[in-house]
């Protein structure tokens, strides 16, 4: 590796309770907390991941719905919108999340930072957004990616496009794979808690 490192500032967004705070608490501390706490307030959180050729310090704000944002969306290197897939309302909500940014980089049609979108609890039975209703990330060129917070499948994809297209450096590849935790050791432990 390098000896270079880089910071980021990443703005999320998504409606409550589609997993913004999960997956940041996953990184921060390793840990799958399936107890919901909403957020009422801008929340930063900093992961610092290892790249093959950089180390890359993650300032990612998950901005709760309905906040004054544009301060911390101004100066952003990449942005992550979150659904949930079993609440079609919360996919519906992302192309107002994007407009929503449109006027803080003087844009009308593409925002100027990476962007991708995110639908959360794929590994859930009863998915409702069904692939051929996720259409939105291909009329904007968005990145998109179903995966889970639970699970971890797809988990590091978002962090890695954001730092590759961020970066320009589509080679960028992990150094080493954050530890998020084990889904299943997690769950026993939390069983086990009184």
């Amino acid at each position: 590796m390098s000896n270079s490192s880089r910071r980021l500032k990443i703005v999320m967004f998504g409606d409550d309770r589609v997993g913004k705070s999960a997956f940041l608490q996953r990184y921060a501390r390793g840990e799958f907390l399936a107890e919901y706490r909403p957020s009422h307030q801008p929340e930063l959180y900093t992961i610092v991941i290892e790249f093959n050729n950089a180390l890359v310090i993650f300032d990612i704000w998950d901005i709760p719905p309905g906040i004054p944002s544009d301060d911390l969306i101004r100066g952003s290197d990449g942005a992550i919108l979150m659904f949930d897939l079993q609440r079609p309302s919360t996919y519906e909500s992302i192309p107002r999340y994007y407009t929503n940014m449109l006027p803080v980089f003087n844009c009308k049609d593409r925002v100027p930072i990476p962007a991708v979108i995110c639908g959360n609890k794929v590994d859930c039975i009863e998915r409702k957004v069904k692939p051929p209703h996720i259409t939105y990330h291909r009329e904007k060129g968005l990145q998109y990616y179903d995966f889970s917070v639970r699970s971890l499948y797809n988990f590091q994809k978002p962090l890695l496009f954001l730092a590759r297209r961020a970066l320009g450096e589509p080679e960028l590849e992990y150094a080493r794979v954050p530890d998020v935790g084990d889904q299943m050791e997690r769950e026993r432990r939390g069983e086990q808690d009184p």
